[in-house]
């Protein structure tokens, strides 16, 4: 039997502002305070700052393409 995505949400809020990483289990969405600010391929960490400037890519998976990684 093969293994299926791993489809999961995850939301911060703190002093009025929001953070959500909506994780379809093919690729991952973020957002800062309901604003989309990246897209990007499966097996990627992106780091950003507060405002979700992209501040840098890794991979956790070999076969993870950074060239995935799509700011809005």
């Amino acid at each position: 039997m093969g293994h299926l995505p791993l489809e999961c949400r995850y939301t911060q809020a703190l002093n009025g502002r929001s953070w959500e990483i909506v994780n379809s289990g093919h690729g991952a969405e973020a957002f800062v305070d309901g604003r989309k600010v990246f897209t990007a391929g499966p097996g990627l960490r992106i780091t950003t700052d507060p405002d979700g400037n992209i501040l840098g890519t890794a991979r956790y998976l070999p076969d993870a393409d950074p060239a995935q990684v799509t700011p809005q």
